[in-house]
């Protein structure tokens, strides 16, 4: 009943998009989350040895499908160090994790991975992104999946997509330790890609599409 009364959807991604516009007699559009560049920038060089980062604030079967235990497990064997924010129990976090505390955690790490299987827009990827540090996530999944180019099979590609294995998050991070220029590379494509999605552009289309939907319920 929601659907048939809405004027106007968002959808942070294509496959969300392209359901709810099976479902709905009104406009659906992909607008995804932004990011504020001033805030999280890089001010650190990337730590070498790699430093890997995860978000650990989900448990149980929620945990498997962010890609924790395998990225744990994926990390280890790589011997890398591996931080954790978020205060889920079973995964040892830093205690600053404070949303202003994040800029310096991001900052602190050198690969942020998070290979999660259901992802809308993740704004800790785009974090991430803007400080210039090295993604791992999944193929296909969520706005950045969809949109972004793997930068092990493009010069000008922004993160670094991996299968929920920790056979082939090992496997791309030994690469990545094993080639420290390209990981630099990854790191400017991805700030680059950030700043193309500040804040202050997503309002813009915010503005637009509210302002388009407006005018249509004028003219009804």
């Amino acid at each position: 009943p929601y659907l048939r009364k809405a004027a106007g959807i968002i959808c942070q991604n294509s496959y969300a998009r392209q359901y709810f516009a099976m479902l709905a007699n009104c406009p659906v559009v992909e607008i995804t989350n932004g990011i504020d560049c001033d805030q999280f920038a890089p001010v650190e060089p990337l730590p070498r040895p790699g430093i890997v980062g995860m978000a650990a604030n989900v448990t149980g079967a929620r945990a498997h499908f962010k890609g924790l235990p395998q990225t744990t497990h994926a990390a280890k064997c790589a011997g890398l160090q591996i931080v954790y924010t978020g205060k889920a129990p079973k995964w040892p976090y830093l205690p600053q994790t404070g949303h202003e505390h994040m800029p310096a955690w991001y900052n602190a790490i050198t690969y942020y991975c998070q290979p999660s299987t259901a992802e809308g827009c993740s704004n800790s990827v785009w974090e991430a992104m803007a400080c210039g540090r090295v993604c791992l996530i999944c193929r296909d999944v969520g706005w950045h999946g969809e949109n972004c180019v793997c930068g092990l099979e493009d010069e000008s590609g922004q993160v670094v997509y991996v299968r929920q294995d920790p056979r082939d998050i090992l496997e791309k991070l030994k690469w990545l330790e094993d080639h420290p220029d390209d990981v630099l590379r990854i790191s400017q494509n991805a700030r680059r890609m950030a700043e193309q999605w500040q804040w202050s552009r997503i309002a813009g289309m915010l503005d637009d599409f509210f302002e388009e939907t407006r005018a249509r319920k004028r003219k009804k």
